[in-house]
């Protein structure tokens, strides 16, 4: 029922895309760009807030660049195209799902660009791609484990006050997001 309390299990999207922005400006990066999903769904506009946010707290140039989706290889190509030209050229890209990631990989390969990448949520196959993919991992057993705990306490008779519990997730290193090419800056 809409507008009705209820328990809720999320993944950490603000410290996910946080870490995803610290990682690569570690690395050099200072042009950076969001790939999203659609702003429809809520957890899409939950990473480009914290994007939009942590590029601003760090301090970063010019204004953030972001793209929500649906995305295709076409649109994530044109916007790469147009992104990758000029002095201040994205020299780092993060996104905001697994989909998305594949899209910008197939975009990457047939542009031959040399970005670094970071992508939210974990593939099968991340650590065979050359470079194996830099991730923000979610651990969708734990969250579906405590969400099957909230309700089967409900199930038993717990009346208390509707709970939102956050998920930790974790930057998983492979070698995307430390990729630097000519176009780096």
């Amino acid at each position: 029922v809409r507008g009705t309390p209820r328990d809720t299990v999320l993944s950490d999207n603000h410290g996910g895309i946080r870490s995803a922005v610290e990682h690569l400006v570690a690395h050099g990066h200072r042009s950076i760009a969001l790939f999203g999903d659609d702003p429809a769904f809520w957890t899409a506009r939950q990473r480009r807030e914290a994007f939009v946010a942590t590029h601003q707290s760090l301090g970063l140039p010019g204004s953030p660049r972001v793209s929500m989706g649906p995305h295709s290889p076409t649109s994530v190509r044109e916007a790469l195209t147009r992104w990758t030209q000029g002095t201040d050229a994205t020299t780092a890209v993060i996104t905001g799902n697994n989909r998305i990631t594949i899209a910008l990989l197939l975009a990457l390969r047939d542009l031959r660009l040399p970005l670094s990448l970071v992508g939210y949520d974990d593939f099968e196959l991340a650590d065979l791609v050359e470079p194996p993919v830099t991730v923000v991992h979610q651990d969708p057993a734990a969250m579906g484990q405590k969400a099957a705990q909230q309700l089967f306490a409900r199930l038993l008779g717990d009346e208390s006050p509707a709970q939102t519990v956050v998920m930790p997730t974790r930057l998983v290193v492979r070698g995307s997001g430390l990729r630097r090419g000519p176009a780096s800056r």
